[in-house]
């Protein structure tokens, strides 16, 4: 798992409280996603371009 700094955990926790506010809830991978993005592992683009070839059936 990737280690996140003190304010990374925060931002991504804030992130899933405003979802389970609209009470959506968080699946696994989209909580690895955000995590990878918190810590500039991977960009938005990296993550829907992963996303986008998941669910394309070609």
């Amino acid at each position: 798992m990737t280690k996140l700094t003190p304010e990374q955990t925060y931002k991504v926790n804030q992130v899933i409280a405003n979802l389970q506010i609209e009470d959506m809830n968080i699946t696994e991978q989209a909580h690895k996603n955000l995590v990878e993005l918190a810590s500039g592992k991977k960009t938005t683009k990296q993550i829907i371009q992963e996303i986008q070839r998941r669910y394309t059936h070609a």
